[in-house]
């Protein structure tokens, strides 16, 4: 009798272990069932990207100089200038321009994009304000000619200005902070620039607004160049042919 009585003290008991083991185990369902949205992988390339001009572009400024591209870059160096909503960037090959277009944060991923003009992707970027690797366009890290540390004599008016200010003009001249420029045109909208000249600005000591573009390509050429006192428009050579900085160009 009394072993009767402890094995069904031991069946009460190991039943009510299992009870508490599979109520255990329905709380651990639960809890490794949480609704935690997965994190946004970044892609590489985007198609179609929208650039947003209204965003925020005080962050940025640390990236603004002249980059060299690292062995194996598919561009010489890259211009980094201010533009609405962020950074404007320039690829050189050779002299000139191999591809253009703004770049900021893409918020959804939390990474840097350069928005390419000439094909309509947006390439990640990552990296730091001194070394970028930018996708199918190679790693480039800030020149000590081009960094906010060195002579940046020219900077207030370094940036990509279009004839008229059409994007989809003619010719374009780019200046950078060092004072290099380069002269660029096409025969038709939707064509890539072809750089026609290049060279060495000069500003003249008396005048803050006047500077004399001196070709390197072309011996004996200079080009007269005066801007407004804001810097936002400039006049070029004997025809004086007005350029627009590319933020106020259409």
């Amino acid at each position: 009798m009394k072993y009767g009585k402890i094995l069904t003290a031991l069946m009460l008991a190991l039943a009510m272990c299992l009870g508490l083991t599979a109520c255990g185990g329905g709380n651990n369902d639960v809890d490794n069932n949480d609704n935690t949205d997965p994190i946004q992988t970044a892609p590489p390339v985007i198609e179609g990207a929208a650039y947003d001009s209204a965003a925020d572009a005080s962050a940025y400024d640390e990236y603004y100089g002249l980059w060299e591209g690292a062995s194996g870059a598919e561009c010489d160096t890259l211009e980094v200038s201010a533009t609405e909503g962020g950074m404007y960037f320039t690829f050189y090959k050779a002299g000139e321009i191999a591809a253009s277009g703004s770049a900021q944060v893409i918020e959804e991923y939390g990474k840097l994009y350069f928005f390419n003009e000439h094909d309509g992707c947006a390439y990640l970027a990552q990296g730091s304000a001194t070394e970028l690797a930018i996708e199918s366009l190679g790693t480039y890290a800030i020149s000590s000619s081009g960094s906010k540390s060195a002579d940046e004599a020219f900077a207030d008016i370094a940036d990509v200005w279009y004839l008229d200010g059409e994007k989809d003009g003619l010719s374009c001249i780019v200046i950078l902070s060092d004072g290099q420029w380069g002269l660029g045109e096409r025969t038709e909208a939707g064509e890539d620039f072809t750089t026609v000249d290049r060279g060495q600005l000069e500003q003249d000591p008396n005048d803050a607004d006047q500077y004399y573009a001196h070709s390197s390509d072309f011996e004996g050429v200079t080009y007269d160049m005066r801007t407004t006192a804001e810097k936002d428009t400039f006049w070029w050579g004997g025809e004086n042919d007005t350029y627009l900085r590319q933020a106020n160009s259409q």
